[in-house]
């Protein structure tokens, strides 16, 4: 609402705005925040002349990430364990963040939806759960890099 009413609603020639916002609130202290569901953020946006917009919060490390769709980026920053999935053709570059284990669905719902992957970055320092990599379907068949910095072994061997 206030991206519209304080910017967007002075741009009268403005015919398209793609974005990609990613906001996160880092607690010093211990502080009861109150962060909207997607539903409220993806509502907010009806009847203001948007294309159709997708969003994520992560409550617990107080982080929202809304974008326009389709996704017209070649950058997805910091994925994380609350990422709902979505198709994201364009996306060549994809960064993993993780503050719980990734687990093999994660990698899964990533390989699905991230077609055109060609450089994924990992860092993730904790153990997964279930890590029998019982999963052949989880391919990258356009990956060039491969980054596991600060990354746990599990995903070495996945």
């Amino acid at each position: 609402v206030q991206l519209y009413d304080q910017f967007l609603n002075y741009m009268t020639r403005l015919k398209t705005f793609k974005f990609n916002i990613r906001t996160r609130i880092f607690k010093y202290h211990q502080l009861e925040l109150d962060l909207p569901s997607n539903e409220m953020i993806e509502q907010s946006f009806i009847g203001r002349n948007y294309r159709k917009v997708a969003s994520y919060v992560d409550a617990i490390e107080c982080k929202c990430q809304i974008y326009s769709l389709p996704f017209d980026f070649d950058y997805f920053v910091e994925l994380d364990n609350a990422f709902p999935g979505g198709k994201f053709h364009k996306v060549r570059h994809l960064t993993m963040h993780g503050t719980g284990p990734f687990e093999d669905q994660l990698f899964q719902l990533v390989s699905e939806d991230f077609p055109n992957l060609e450089h994924l970055a990992v860092s993730n320092p904790y153990s997964q759960k279930d890590n029998r990599h019982t999963s052949t379907s989880i391919s990258f068949p356009h990956l060039r890099s491969l980054t596991l910095q600060y990354a746990h072994h599990d995903y070495v061997e996945l």
